[in-house]
């Protein structure tokens, strides 16, 4: 029998986002991704199986492995399936690759929807702002919403080969934040970055396949902090509590570990041609592309060291749009109905002005428009000053009072209009 802490310590779910675990079994143990992934998998797997996920309450332990015994074929089904997709590929049998993932998943699509639904809103419950950065080849250019929207039609040559990417279909990339953006692009020079905001027009019409779950150190947490929770009241107090639900939210995110895990591996090499890596990753986004189910994929950054712990988790999760309607030119009519954006604005001229509003006159009408913009940016600097960040190691300190966080809340005194 394993306990919780065997279950997050393992294999299986410390390889997320950790590349020198990864490297060293490549190095040390002459080990290939196919078997790599697999060890991983099959330990996770174990370990789920014989559970024995102690709490100190007996009612929030029985709830959990009750919770785990019904969804446990979920994770299994799963964990095959990935499994006999890397094979494939790695075979030379790509469609059967595709087929296997996708005929493992499409079972569980209800599972997946639960997890997946909910990320559409920001952690304050407003909607989700996102962000992409371009950088520009000279100081003195001008850009336009064109100029950072997705790769047109007509130069779909160009779209190289990513982790989330299909090779020459434009997909729309954005992050949750500033700081996120940046590390994804390998940290560009400052001076040389143009960023625009993104906001979702129609929210409630989009469903976002989520693999970027919490790292096992936070799942543990969260369950740690629901167990302490259920302890400290009393019976009449547990009945009003929906804990069923809430556990119910973390056992469906370790049933749907196994994807994750195949999606969140770093890649040991640079340059290379190929990577087994990006297998999974890619050919899920060949099922978001073909499916009417979802529209987009939420994953987490595997550019960050996985060590450091103290940044917010939605603070590090992308999203990857690919293009719905088809066209020889242009840009999607899909994600155009989506999207409102912002001009693309300069970093170095942005942390020039700031904390500066844009300056304009204001007539008597737009008096409470004024007012309202500046209390919605208060409150969004509120918010984002409460989340952690510590981008150097042994510190910690709130991410609005960095400039990343900064010029989020900037951003919002700039209007977002849709692409024409």
């Amino acid at each position: 029998m394993f306990t919780i802490k065997d279950l997050i310590s393992s294999v299986g779910m410390r390889a997320a986002y950790d590349r020198s675990m990864w490297a060293n079994w490549a190095r040390k143990k002459n080990c290939d991704y196919f078997a790599y992934i697999s060890l991983c998998i099959d330990d996770y797997i174990h370990k789920l199986e014989h559970n024995d996920l102690h709490a100190e309450s007996s009612d929030v332990s029985a709830i959990i492995n009750e919770q785990i015994k019904v969804n446990l074929d979920v994770s299994k089904r799963i964990a095959g399936g990935v499994k006999t997709t890397v094979q494939h590929y790695l075979d030379g049998k790509p469609s059967a690759a595709y087929e296997s993932l996708a005929s493992s998943l499409r079972p569980s699509l209800d599972v997946i929807k639960v997890c997946s639904t909910k990320y559409i809103q920001n952690r304050d419950g407003g909607v989700q702002n996102f962000f992409r950065l371009r950088v520009s080849e000279s100081k003195r250019e001008v850009m336009s919403r064109k100029d950072i929207f997705h790769v047109p039609f007509e130069k779909r040559s160009s779209i190289h080969s990513n982790r989330y990417s299909i090779p020459g279909l434009p997909c729309l990339y954005l992050g949750a934040s500033l700081y996120t953006c940046w590390e994804e692009m390998n940290r560009p020079d400052f001076d040389s970055i143009f960023f625009s905001r993104f906001s979702i027009s129609v929210p409630e019409k989009i469903t976002i396949f989520n693999v970027g779950y919490e790292t096992p150190s936070r799942l543990y947490e969260r369950m740690t902090k629901i167990c302490q929770q259920w302890n400290s009241i009393d019976e009449k107090r547990r009945q009003q509590i929906r804990l069923p639900e809430q556990i119910k939210d973390i056992v469906d995110r370790l049933m749907l570990w196994p994807l994750t895990l195949a999606c969140s591996i770093p890649t040991i090499s640079e340059h290379s041609a190929f990577y087994p890596e990006y297998i999974v990753p890619q050919l899920l986004m060949q099922f978001i592309a073909e499916t009417d189910e979802f529209h987009a994929m939420m994953y987490r950054t595997t550019m960050v060291p996985s060590e450091n712990i103290h940044i917010s988790p939605h603070l590090l999760l992308n999203f990857a749009f690919p293009t719905k309607t088809i066209k020889p030119r242009g840009f999607c009519d899909t994600l155009q109905s989506f999207f409102e954006l912002t001009e693309p604005m300069s970093w170095e001229l942005a942390i020039a002005s700031h904390p500066a509003l844009p300056l304009r006159s204001i007539s008597n009408s737009e008096k409470n428009s004024w007012e309202e913009l500046r209390t919605e940016m208060k409150r969004n600097e509120q918010y984002l000053a409460g989340c952690e960040f510590s981008p150097i190691k042994n510190t910690c300190f709130g991410y609005g009072h960095s400039d990343f966080g900064k010029l989020e809340n900037y951003s919002i005194a700039y209007p977002a209009e849709p692409l024409q």
